[in-house]
């Protein structure tokens, strides 16, 4: 046997305007209560992904500065690594030069000490000059 069949006899004697007066505050109150309740959770996280969006905005505009800030960084440690590659060329090349001026004038010194001296042969103190003999008076050939 059905078991509504003697509810709805029941429901059926009462006035359906004293029913519904009676179930309508038992109703509206908790879908009241619910609705407010809905509508601070919808709010609280709004207001919370606002708040979410303005950090990640914050970091992503962090992260640009750090990404940029980066490649400024390698940007420069290039440069410096070319700018000491090419002062030890240039250093090697000084030293280079150095070597070769202080082995230039070491060889032009001994060569102008060897011009100095007079010619151990004649006498004569130019020692690049073309050597003429002495005549002496008693020399054949004498003028």
């Amino acid at each position: 046997m059905n078991r509504t069949v003697p509810i709805l006899v029941a429901i059926s004697g009462l006035d359906a305007a004293s029913l519904l007066a009676v179930l309508t505050p038992v109703v509206v109150v908790p879908m009241a209560v619910i609705t407010f309740y809905l509508r601070a959770l919808r709010d609280h996280l709004t207001a919370g992904r606002g708040d979410l969006t303005r950090r990640i905005e914050h970091l992503e505009a962090g992260l640009r500065r750090l990404e940029s800030a980066l490649a400024d960084l390698g940007r420069d440690h290039v440069t410096k690594e070319d700018w000491l590659r090419e002062s030890m060329l240039a250093r090697s090349n000084i030293e280079r030069l150095t070597t070769t001026l202080v082995r230039m004038e070491a060889a032009s010194d001994a060569r102008d000490d060897h011009a100095r001296q007079p010619c151990g042969t004649c006498g004569a103190s130019d020692a690049g000059a073309p050597v003429r003999p002495r005549h002496d008076a008693g020399y054949e050939g004498a003028d």
